[in-house]
């Protein structure tokens, strides 16, 4: 009779030893990696930014400000176009407006997605 009251004792005691095993592990990784480390994507993910300009011959070197401006207009004139869009019974005017949205808006489109040109990345010499 007295083993059992044992191992009941013994039983409780590392039921919970896991547990508090776990809390100490998680106290350590969250004071040394700091919350940050908890992010699905890590450290790093807050600061990522969309259109970084790198270094290098083809690394992105169009103008970043422009860019971002060309996408904002692309936003605002994409809203108005598909208002037009939708609108029912056009009339031979509303289509050539709808015809002219449609070129600005594939003008600014590739404006806010270029990049810049590569350079020559053909072999040179012998």
């Amino acid at each position: 009779m007295e083993s059992a009251s044992l191992k009941t004792a013994w039983g409780t005691r590392l039921n919970i030893l896991p547990l508090a095993f776990i809390a100490f592990g998680f106290l350590i990784f969250v004071t040394y990696f700091g919350a940050e480390a908890l992010t699905p994507y890590g450290r790093s993910q807050p600061f990522r930014l969309e259109m970084t300009k790198k270094s290098g011959k083809n690394g992105k070197h169009a103008n970043l400000k422009a860019r971002e401006k060309a996408a904002e207009e692309y936003e605002k004139i994409k809203a108005e176009y598909l208002e037009k869009l939708r609108q029912p019974n056009k009339s031979a005017q509303d289509k050539k407006n709808l015809a002219k949205l449609r070129k600005k808006l594939e003008r600014l489109r590739k404006k806010k997605d270029f990049t810049g040109e590569n350079h020559s990345q053909n072999k040179k010499g012998n």
